[in-house]
């Protein structure tokens, strides 16, 4: 029962660990196009090994929703305290929910990339992102009305609620994050340079400076987003199921 959330984590990790080093090391953090900043977006690795983002989410997000099923599963047999009421079912649901549809997006954002489908991959991102906050959100919620009627602080749940504060607080700082990356880039979309275009030509120019700066820097938060939050969600289920 434990070894899908590890799996699953450690895929996720290794999967995002290898296009920074691949974009790092292989490609002497180089900028793909002109306009790309300083710091890469993970999107912009990962179109460019399309097959290794593709590969990795996919496994992960395999085991990942193989962990809630799991997670369930305990709750039917009472490995894990069931809900008593509709209130908690009703969040289980919700999460559950909002988890496939994060867990969708993660796929189709790494076959929809930013270079050939911008505005689909980003809504994706965003999409991804929320839903596997309301997730968590609602599992805490879960859990949250589950202790006035368990005892969550003994045997056989003591780690119970230790997952579901890993989870508040990846929840809380992913949205955080995703704020703070949306403000960076639009102040970066505003001090975007121009395309210069002639009549038989096209060309980029490299972004200006307060451009790069922001969208960087929105770059940054991208890769914290995805390593090490998603990585730490993941694996907290391993929490839920330890005996």
């Amino acid at each position: 029962y434990a070894l899908p959330p590890v799996i699953s984590s450690v895929v996720w990790s290794g999967t995002i660990l290898a296009l920074l080093l691949l974009w790092a090391a292989r490609d002497g953090a180089a900028r793909y196009q002109p306009t790309n900043t300083t710091i890469l977006y993970i999107s912009d690795v990962g179109a460019r090994y399309k097959s290794l983002f593709i590969a990795g989410a996919t496994v992960s997000v395999i085991f990942f929703l193989l962990s809630i099923t799991i997670d369930r599963h305990l709750r039917h047999v009472g490995y894990l305290p069931p809900a008593l009421r509709k209130r908690e079912w009703w969040f289980a649901v919700l999460s559950i929910f909002f988890a496939f549809v994060g867990s969708i997006c993660i796929i189709l954002l790494t076959i929809f990339d930013d270079v050939n489908h911008d505005a689909t991959h980003w809504t994706l991102t965003l999409v991804f992102i929320i839903g596997l906050a309301l997730s968590a959100l609602f599992s805490c919620l879960e859990v949250w009305w589950l202790q006035k009627d368990y005892d969550l602080a003994g045997r056989p749940w003591k780690y119970l609620w230790e997952s579901q504060k890993i989870k508040l607080t990846v929840a809380a700082l992913a949205i955080v994050m995703i704020i703070l990356m949306v403000s960076c880039g639009g102040v970066g979309s505003k001090h975007s340079t121009t395309v210069n275009t002639s009549a038989s030509t096209t060309s980029a120019t490299a972004p200006d400076p307060r451009c790069n700066g922001a969208q960087s820097a929105a770059a940054v938060l991208e890769w914290f987003i995805a390593f090490p939050l998603i990585a730490a969600y993941f694996a907290s289920f391993l929490a839920d199921a330890w005996p």
